[in-house]
């Protein structure tokens, strides 16, 4: 570690010192960049509080003397002070349009065995028990009872059927392409999760004007509040809801959510932060 840091003046850590997946090792680390003068910025996400399956360690999150500390949610912010004494910048999770937009969605159906006429909910996630694949397949299960068409549940990271074939959707597993491609190809995107640290695949695709079936966690208020117009997938008319959607076409805020989260102003915004280091 030490060699590593010949030459280095600052050290942005994103979120190892939050999460205490190798503690031992990350507190070795951080006394690695304390014993080399390193100037710190510690961006904080998916606090191990959040999900009972993690490991527990009061060590964490970290607090290195002298560090900057940034949070992707007011949420996250209030709670690092409340338990930790931490007091974190809240900078939320900034949207690389450049990397989102200009997709091939026809070439990426083409090759997943798609049509053009397919209705396609997209659930972008590797189905650990928080992203609840079960409530996104029952939606789908349940829009596919009024859809005129094939209904198609896609879950890139699963292997599984949620409801083993019971569904009256097209299951598809897997992933092609670039993350463009995937959004091209997509009708809406499901992320009924329970929780998640902040949620990205919903402000990317309500930037880029699809609908999205979400669940409940705290930072989703932060994200309507700039403008995301989400279905909770509890809502007893999320399918009606859904429906109208399509038949309107892309939401009129998706301008406002792309501004408030435009990724070409977080130089200026590190910029100002590491001076503080």
């Amino acid at each position: 570690i030490s060699l590593g840091l010949v030459g280095s003046e600052m050290c942005i850590r994103d979120s190892i010192a939050t999460m205490p997946t190798a503690p031992e090792a990350i507190v070795h680390l951080v006394g690695a960049l304390q014993e080399a003068r390193m100037r710190l910025l510690v961006r904080h996400h998916d606090p191990s509080w959040e999900e009972a399956s993690r490991p527990a360690d009061p060590r964490f999150p970290l607090d290195p003397p002298g560090a900057v500390h940034v949070a992707i949610s007011a949420q996250l912010a209030r709670e690092l002070e409340q338990r930790r004494g931490i007091r974190a910048t809240v900078m939320h999770n900034s949207l690389p349009l450049e990397a989102l937009t200009g997709g091939d969605g026809l070439g990426t159906r083409q090759q997943m065995g798609l049509t053009s006429d397919d209705l396609v909910l997209l659930h972008p996630v590797t189905p650990y028990p928080r992203k609840n694949v079960l409530a996104a397949a029952r939606f789908a299960d349940a829009l596919a009872a009024r859809w005129p068409g094939r209904v198609v549940y896609w879950l890139t990271g699963g292997t599984h059927d949620p409801l083993a074939g019971k569904g009256r959707y097209h299951f598809l597993v897997g992933r092609c392409g670039a993350q463009a491609d995937l959004y091209g190809a997509a009708d809406a995107v499901l992320l009924p999760s329970t929780w998640e640290g902040w949620g990205n695949p919903v402000a990317e695709a309500a930037a880029l004007g699809l609908p999205v079936v979400t669940g409940h966690w705290p930072a989703l208020e932060e994200m309507r509040a700039l403008g995301v117009r989400d279905i909770p997938v509890e809502a007893p008319d999320a399918v009606e809801r859904l429906l109208g959607e399509l038949e309107r076409g892309p939401s009129h805020r998706v301008a406002a959510l792309r501004e408030a989260l435009d990724g070409s102003r977080l130089a200026g915004t590190l910029s100002e932060l590491l001076d503080l280091a």
